[in-house]
């Protein structure tokens, strides 16, 4: 079955940039007129940020705003990010298991990729694994960044009845003045199973992976809106 919803809100380009790994994938492609006016426009954007950041997903909740979990809810949330982290080392042990699908510019519907043969027009990169009986239990979209400044994942996590236990945004820029030279912003969201949202943690770290305490000299210039689903229903519908 096909995914057919995206969780992403903008149509960004045809060059590859998953993950700061393969970045450089853009480098062998030519740019054409309608991805050289694209980074214009990105590059405009970053004479013009603001200090203030505010909500750009659908449960209205600021990127670097931390929710401490209560104590009725610690043992959901303990056992919830070890289930991210035990899956997150899964994937990475076994890329092989990863089924590929992508969005592309010509048509809303996904289409399935064989052995990293990504179409023409490419716009989003999905990334998703299955239980043994073909459930959905990891789903990611990789928006693609023309310039190559930015990467960005958005991850939903579900259970066995295709509940959303678990949202990621991981985004890695260049163009900052905060850090080194590549910062990378991470927010997990943890749900219980009536999508009510118990906890939120949320890092700013360099290229070395040093916290950034204070993130006032930061440029957050690829804020794009996104969807946190609520079910796998909302997605593959």
């Amino acid at each position: 079955m096909n995914t057919k919803k995206s969780v992403f809100n903008r149509k960004v380009g045809a060059c590859k940039s998953a993950t700061i790994l393969i970045l450089d994938r853009c480098a062998s492609r030519p740019l054409e007129m309608k991805k050289y006016l694209i980074f214009l426009l990105e590059f405009v954007a970053l004479s013009s940020f603001s200090q203030t950041r505010e909500a750009f997903n659908n449960i209205d909740i600021v990127e670097n705003k931390v929710i401490q979990t209560t104590d009725i809810y610690k043992s959901i949330v303990d056992s919830t990010i070890a289930e991210v982290l035990r899956i997150d080392e899964y994937l990475s042990k076994n890329q092989n298991s990863i089924e590929q699908q992508a969005l592309t510019y010509n048509s809303n519907k996904p289409v399935k990729v064989y052995n990293n043969k990504w179409p023409e027009m490419l716009v989003t990169e999905i990334n998703i694994l299955r239980r043994s009986n073909g459930q959905i239990f990891y789903y990611a979209e990789l928006p693609i960044s023309e310039s190559g400044d930015w990467s960005i994942m958005y991850t939903h996590y579900f259970d066995i009845n295709g509940n959303v236990i678990a949202f990621k945004r991981e985004a890695n820029f260049f163009n900052t003045l905060c850090g080194d030279d590549l910062v990378n912003e991470t927010s997990i969201y943890i749900f219980d199973k009536n999508h009510t949202l118990i906890s939120k943690s949320y890092s700013l770290s360099d290229s070395q992976m040093q916290g950034i305490i204070n993130d006032k000299d930061c440029m957050f210039n690829y804020d794009y809106e996104y969807i946190i689903m609520e079910s796998l229903e909302d997605i593959v519908n």
